[in-house]
Formats: C-alpha cells, structure tokens, sequence
C-alpha cells in the first residue's frame, strides 16, 4: 500500500504509476487539469516578475556610465540585485513544483483542493526588501 498522491489515504491504485485512491479517481482528471493550469500560470507570472526585475536591474547600471555608481546607487544596484535573484528564485521553484506534478503527481503545498472542486491557492508573502 501507499498514500494517495491526492490526498493521502493509503491505496493499492496506481494511474500511471502514481498512487491515486478510488475517492480521488473519479476526480482527478478534471482537478488535473485544473492544478495543470494553475501551476502553468505561477510559472508564466515568475517568468514575467524575473524580466521586469531584470529590466529595472538593466537600467540601474545602464544609468551609471562611469561604472562607478553616484551615493546611494550602490544601494540601489544591490536591492535590484535582490529583487532579481528573488525572481529567479520564484521562477525556479514554480518550474520545479510544475514538473513534480507532471511527473510525479505531487501537488504543491500552496495548490490546495477544496471538498467543493474549486482550487485554491496561497501565495506566501514577499519578503521585504531592506
């Protein structure tokens, strides 16, 4: 026996060699599809948050023609930097919860099934950049 992907109820079923218990069959198909989606667009708004952060990154240095950033730039070049690597960070992991799910069927903690059907999803705050 082992847990059901889904839910954690212990099952003997496997669908396509992820552990799935009869209660979550009769669903999984459309709450696939469903997780599917919202996973594809976390991963399409870290791609898009990573080049905006590397657009405001390039024009910080961009501004700075002698290499040598005015009081205070230097700041600023490194909490664009943060932001950044930030971006990367959030693109990486929605990339890696999306292909988890794909190949494992392993929901992310912050994509949650409600017992309506309907999806529900947390963002964990941003941490403040200081």
């Amino acid at each position: 026996m082992v847990d059901c992907s889904l839910c954690g109820a212990a099952t003997p079923v496997l669908v396509s060699g992820v552990p799935i218990c009869d209660a979550c069959c009769s669903q999984s198909t459309l709450d696939h599809e469903r997780i599917l989606r919202v996973l594809r667009t976390k991963v399409e708004s870290a791609r898009r948050q990573r080049e905006l952060a590397n657009d405001r990154f390039g024009q910080i240095i961009e501004a700075v023609p002698s290499q040598t950033p005015a009081p205070g730039g230097g700041f600023r070049l490194a909490q664009a930097g943060r932001e950044y690597r930030e971006s990367i960070r959030a693109m990486d992991r929605a990339i890696h919860n999306l292909c988890e799910f794909i190949l494992k069927g392993i929901v992310p903690d912050d994509v949650k099934l409600r017992k309506e059907g309907a999806l529900e999803t947390s963002n964990p705050p941003k941490q403040a950049l200081a």
